[in-house]
């Protein structure tokens, strides 16, 4: 019937019950005064302080204190923490939190219909139960929290509702390990349906029933028993079914709700005996059922008890009794459930149903209107996306058209550096060259290429020695390589001759026979050697002009140095500094 149950409640009007039938007003009051007493009787809680003291546990502790509380018969204080748990629901919490949250509205929902007997209450926190068990997936608090709701809907005569949602909570309690609750939902279902004829629409709960294994849960044997009882109903052995069900009295054992499924037991069999024909043992095993609410308070049971034996008297023809009991059956309905609370139970499921169709209606707008975003997102990204790639095909182009001219560049930057390097070595070799225009005095020097008869004219020109000659050499290349005098622009052969202290006729004639040049040429050659060497040290280079190394070697125009150092190594100036560099 429910998922956390109470505990039993014992009211006890017994004078009451011993009370002729005719006075039904006088029992009815006895039972709510004995209801209305035992409920002063309990403890208040001052909620205040409670949440103070518990109000920094979690939902899932706060429900094992519940639990605590009813193992302990303190409905109360058992009520007061499931109240806490849930107020804390919240989007945020842990899944296991959540959870225990719809288990307390659940249970609150328990406590408002059967301790409280007070159903608009419980609706609204039922069906919230129902809808964030459905959100968060919760299905194994679904079964009861149906059970429930379809207590609420028996109650004020919505059969079709009520055995259509006993229904659904049997299905959806089947695949658990948990057999309780198929028990109990099964117990409900089948007093449902048996009182109000439809016993014929559990067909398939009832199989389903009868193939479980009895084990050692509560009311299973029971249950079991209960099935086969249903099975004989259903196929008219309705004898066989009243002794089923009679001999299943001793098995009807719960844990807690014992009254309520004892009380539904005797309704089941009473329908029974009535369906096989034997009214009298009806209206006996009745009369224990009332008995049972007059002890345990569940004063909900008795519509349907006084309605059973309304039956069972019309049946028999006693229609005064039959009266009697209607209208019992009336006054106890309208005591427990006023006229207009059965509209304030459809008034709270219309609005719950338009609370509902509200929020999927706004819960459709924001998803339609993240789906809007979505799409923006989406194609300002493309857009994006198609503006790079174009960006990147341009940037590409422009890329593969420098590549192309690099390329190019490089291919004749490559083919400079090949001639540059041809030309380089031939450079070097005319440096080489350069460096050995000067050549070394050979006091050896043969003379082969000489016939003997010039030579001797030569001597006879100008009359040296061998030893002479030689040694005239050596001082001309002294002054040549070492001398700073040759650099000035006045340098002339007189004073060479100073220098050397040789007669300048003996240099003139030394110069132009065995250098084979004239003065001016071996001036120049050594004035341009220097001006190279001056192009080749890397501190000079970087320093002078050409026109400082034209002054400096001797030479007082850079045109005529140019000149003179293009005749004698066959490049300019500037081209060697930059071969020079290069090397």
């Amino acid at each position: 019937m429910k998922m956390h149950p109470y505990p039993e409640r014992r009211y006890r009007p017994a004078a009451a019950m011993r009370l002729r039938p005719a006075k039904p007003l006088i029992l009815l009051m006895a039972l709510l005064s004995a209801a209305c007493l035992t409920c002063v009787a309990e403890k208040e809680i001052n909620y205040s302080d409670f949440y103070k003291t518990y109000g920094t546990l979690t939902p899932s502790e706060l429900c094992v204190r519940g639990y605590d509380c009813l193992k302990l018969d303190d409905v109360a204080t058992a009520q007061a923490f499931f109240n806490l748990a849930a107020g804390m629901w919240n989007e945020d919490l842990p899944f296991r939190d959540k959870v225990n949250c719809i288990i307390s509205m659940n249970n609150i929902g328990s406590f408002l219909i059967f301790h409280n007997h007070n159903p608009q209450q419980a609706y609204p926190l039922l069906a919230k139960a129902q809808d964030l068990a459905v959100k968060e997936d919760a299905s194994t608090i679904l079964p009861v929290v149906y059970d429930n709701l379809a207590k609420i809907y028996d109650d004020f005569g919505d059969i079709n509702r009520s055995m259509s949602m006993y229904r659904d909570a049997y299905t959806l309690s089947e695949g658990r390990t948990d057999r309780i609750t198929v028990n109990k939902i099964f117990n409900d279902l089948a007093s449902t349906a048996v009182f109000n004829g439809r016993l014929d629409s559990i067909r398939p709960q009832i199989e389903s029933q009868l193939s479980l294994p009895v084990d050692s849960s509560v009311l299973s044997p029971y249950s079991s028993k209960l099935a086969e009882g249903l099975d004989a109903m259903l196929g008219r052995r309705y004898r066989e079914a009243a002794g089923i069900l009679t001999d299943a009295d001793s098995l009807v054992r719960s844990d807690i709700d014992q009254p309520h499924y004892l009380v539904a037991h005797y309704l089941i069999t009473a329908h029974a005996f009535m369906l096989a024909g034997n009214h009298d043992k009806a209206v006996r095993i009745l009369g224990k059922a009332e008995k049972t609410v007059a002890e345990s308070g569940i004063i909900y049971m008795l519509p349907k008890i006084y309605a059973s034996l309304e039956q069972c008297y019309r049946s028999r023809g006693d229609a005064v009794r039959a009266d009697h009991f209607r209208l019992r059956k009336l006054e106890t309905r309208d005591s427990l459930y006023d006229a207009g609370s059965f509209s304030k139970i459809k008034d709270l499921e219309s609005a719950h149903e338009i609370d509902k169709l509200n929020k999927g209606i706004a819960e459709a707008a924001i998803r339609h209107a993240h789906r809007l975003t979505l799409i923006w997102i989406l194609v300002s990204g493309l857009i994006i996306i198609i503006a790079l790639l174009a960006f990147l095909a341009i940037k590409n182009h422009s890329l593969n058209a420098r590549n192309k001219t690099l390329v190019l560049k490089n291919e004749e930057a490559n083919e400079r550096q090949r001639i540059d390097r041809l030309l380089r070595l031939d450079y070097e070799k005319k440096i080489e060259r350069l460096r050995s225009l000067i050549p070394e005095p050979d006091a050896e020097r043969p003379q082969g290429d000489k016939t003997d008869a010039t030579a001797s004219r030569d001597r006879q020109a100008v009359p040296m020695t061998k030893e002479e000659i030689v040694e005239t050499i050596r001082r001309i290349k002294n002054v040549t390589e070492e001398s700073p005098e040759i650099y000035s622009p006045d340098f002339s052969l007189d004073r060479l001759a100073e220098i050397t202290g040789c007669k300048s006729v003996y240099l003139s004639y030394v110069i132009n026979t065995e250098l084979k040049k004239n003065f001016n040429t071996l001036i120049a050659e050594a004035r341009i050697r220097k001006a190279c060497e001056l192009l080749l040290d890397e501190d000079t280079a970087h320093t002078l002009t050409l026109d400082a190394i034209a002054e400096r070697v001797g030479y007082k125009s850079r045109s005529h140095f140019s000149a003179v150092f293009k005749k004698i190594t066959g490049i300019s100036p500037s081209r060697y500094a930059a071969i020079a560099r290069e090397s």
